[in-house]
């Protein structure tokens, strides 16, 4: 096998799973934190891209400003939602979903209506437009730029997770969010500012994944899918469960693609399967505790 086939290869499934963990790691504390499962990430993945594309292409093409509004703007959509919607049926897990996928259909409908029905994408400008060579291949900086968001992300969070007082209310709020609660914590700010985060980084994933592979209204199924797919095999809450999840459905997703493609997503949806058949509270998940 051609050795620069190869590192293409394994740098498309890190930097995909640096795309995978960026959204899908806020949305992994949402569920260990609140018990809710957001069908309509996929759908705001792409309405951050939309802002931040309108916002990239009024500036010039300029890539960061796009990256910083779609997370902004998604953070101030993702606390409305919180305040709004989910903490009000929060303790129903029936009608947090159908809310939800109501917020997933319609999110849906209007990224359609903005896109047109047509695929966009980003291309970025300056830096953020060259490639590295790799053999006689290139690959895009904005990729590599993705994955050092990621893991610096990874690492700071864990830091947080493991290191702050912050840290400790969230890990306590995964395991027992009543007895937090009991101790006279602020157990709905601390749900709503995770709800914020989780916002903030769709919206700069949505940018991101928007320069990779594009962005329109069909994404919304694939990375709420995978979204999905990364709290499964992670584990509830977990943050590094959450990132080595992304980096193995990453790798199988770029190398399978590669030498497998007919059944390639058999492959990877028979792995998750076996994860919940074996590990069902993922590889570095915790027992649910129930009130």
């Amino acid at each position: 096998m051609n050795l620069s086939y190869f590192l293409i290869l394994l740098l498309n499934g890190l930097t995909f799973a640096g795309l995978l963990f960026v959204v899908a790691s806020g949305q992994t504390l949402v569920y260990g934190l609140l018990r809710i499962v957001n069908m309509g990430h996929g759908s705001l993945y792409t309405l951050g891209a939309c802002i931040g594309y309108f916002v990239y292409k009024a500036l010039e093409n300029n890539w960061i400003a796009g990256v910083i509004a779609g997370g902004i703007a998604m953070t101030i959509i993702y606390l409305f939602l919180q305040w709004g919607l989910f903490q009000r049926v929060m303790s129903n897990a029936t009608q947090t979903i159908m809310v939800s996928l109501g917020i997933s259909w319609i999110v849906q409908d209007i990224v359609e209506g903005i896109t047109k029905g047509e695929s966009k994408a980003f291309n970025p400008e300056g830096f953020f437009r060259l490639s590295i060579p790799i053999g006689n291949m290139s690959y895009p900086v904005t990729r590599l730029f993705l994955l050092l968001v990621a893991i610096i992300e990874c690492i700071i969070l864990v830091l947080i997770i493991k290191k702050t007082k912050i840290g400790q209310i969230i890990r306590a709020g995964v395991d027992d969010r009543d007895m937090v609660s009991a101790l006279g914590i602020n157990i709905k700010a601390v749900f709503l500012g995770v709800f914020a985060f989780s916002g903030l980084l769709v919206g700069m994933g949505g940018v991101m994944g928007g320069t990779m592979n594009g962005f329109g209204h069909l994404q919304a199924s694939t990375m709420q899918m995978y979204s999905l797919m990364i709290i499964i095999v992670g584990g509830r809450g977990d943050i590094l469960g959450a990132g080595i999840a992304a980096v193995v459905i990453g790798l199988l997703y770029s190398f399978l693609t590669a030498y497998l493609t007919n059944i390639s997503m058999v492959l990877i949806f028979a792995f998750v399967m076996l994860v919940m058949i074996f590990k069902p509270n993922g590889l570095f998940g915790k027992e649910v505790r129930r009130s």
